[in-house]
């Protein structure tokens, strides 16, 4: 794979599917996989239809950027509002392990709206917000940092 530095417009392609997979069942779980080497001329318009179909359609996007070259801004944001994973592939070579490590983090139970009981006294309850305001899923087996502040008693 190698990038022809053309410009990469996804927004019509995956608007279009999105569309195609929200006439499957409501309740099914829709999954995609968005692959991309460079950078889209309008990002926020991109992100913004992933997390609508997320919310809408039920739809999770999982992201693949290839190369040096990709926009890792976009990928990280859009499988973000897509509640996805993201991945990032630096060399060719590790596309293949990626790809199936990325198929089996989709095919895994995602967690939000997760209580963690820390002791007797102290629980926190993750409300799906970031820093950023945008919705965020945890998978199995992925790290987390948690912070928080204990009172004086």
């Amino acid at each position: 794979m190698s990038a022809d530095m053309g410009g990469t417009e996804i927004y019509e392609p995956l608007q279009s599917v999105i569309q195609k997979m929200a006439t499957i069942g409501e309740r099914s779980v829709k999954k995609l996989f968005l692959l991309t080497d460079g950078e889209v001329s309008s990002p926020d318009r991109v992100i913004e239809l992933a997390r609508t179909a997320a919310n809408k359609d039920n739809c999770k996007i999982h992201t693949f950027g290839i190369g040096r070259d990709c926009s890792v801004d976009l990928v990280t944001k859009v499988a973000k509002a897509g509640k996805g994973s993201c991945s990032l592939v630096v060399e060719n070579k590790d596309l293949r392990s990626t790809v199936i490590q990325a198929l089996a983090r989709a095919d895994e139970p995602q967690y939000s709206n997760t209580t963690v009981k820390i002791t007797p006294q102290l629980d926190h309850i993750f409300t799906s917000v970031g820093t950023l305001g945008d919705s965020f899923e945890i998978f199995r087996n992925d790290a987390y940092i948690a912070m928080g502040v204990l009172k004086k008693h």
